[in-house]
């Protein structure tokens, strides 16, 4: 059973490749300034590009003030405890609450083939809350284009989705790992929640050498996606608060809290 749990596994890694092919070909085709460009898809990119872009600014942002104890029923990574954190999640795209809240209401056809990390996370985490699995090969496509928010929800996706097929096999919790391991060498520690939530009790001695193996792969496979897009790699770039946001952690499991200011996105 674990031996054809495999096989399928494979075949759908092919399939998600191929997936990825071809949202990357319909990127060549669809984006602005290049041949074959539909004008009324142009002008439509153009449109919500404007009307998204209005809302990344978020460093004027007051705090706000948190029981730390509360803190940890939210999803961390998208608190910053520094505005500098707050800078580094708008760097790597992670929504605000206004962008999650618009995922509902998304044109996600007039987003085809955009080549803006940000607006591929929208229309990827919009395609996969309408039940469209597409959305899983668009969010792995932002993260070659700098989305670390989007890799990472990828990542999850795809996890999902291989549990839900096929029941659980080891190899799909090395896969996760693997990714978050990736996301984590390019600066996420807070990837640390994500790994108690949706792989506790993990083996990371004994898997060590797989997850290290699938993690230096997957790198290599970011790196390929950025360059067929003309664009950089991803590259390390370490997320600000790290100590402070140990020391909070510290604090919960000692069943003791604080007041804590902290700002979230909008």
């Amino acid at each position: 059973m674990r031996k054809r749990g495999f096989w399928w596994l494979l075949a759908l890694v092919f399939l998600a490749s191929l997936i990825a092919l071809g949202y990357w070909l319909l990127d060549s085709e669809r984006v602005p300034g290049r041949a074959g460009s539909a004008p009324q898809t142009k002008l439509a990119h153009a449109n919500h590009g404007a009307k998204l872009a209005s809302r990344v600014g978020t460093g004027a942002m007051p705090p706000v003030s948190m029981d730390s104890q509360a803190l940890s029923r939210l999803d961390p990574r998208l608190i910053a405890l520094l505005p500098d954190e707050l800078d580094w999640m708008a760097r790597h795209h992670f929504l605000g609450e206004s962008d999650l809240a618009a995922l509902s209401s998304l044109d996600v056809d007039a987003l085809d083939g955009t080549r803006d990390a940000r607006l591929a996370t929208m229309q990827g985490l919009a395609l996969l809350q309408r039940g469209d699995s597409s959305g899983m090969a668009v969010l792995f496509a932002a993260g070659a284009m700098g989305s670390l928010y989007g890799y990472e929800e990828a990542a999850l996706a795809q996890h999902r989705e291989l549990k839900e097929r096929l029941g659980w096999f080891q190899d799909h919790d090395d896969m996760l790992m693997a990714h978050l391991e990736v996301a984590r060498m390019l600066g996420d520690y807070k990837v640390d929640a994500l790994v108690a939530k949706h792989l506790p009790g993990y083996p990371t001695a004994a898997r060590a050498r797989i997850v290290q193996t699938h993690a230096t792969e997957f790198l290599r496979q970011l790196g390929i996606s950025a360059q067929m897009r003309g664009m950089a790699p991803p590259v390390i770039d370490p997320r600000p608060a790290e100590e402070q946001w140990r020391d909070l952690q510290r604090l919960n499991a000692a069943g003791a809290s604080t007041s804590v200011d902290v700002y979230v996105a909008q």
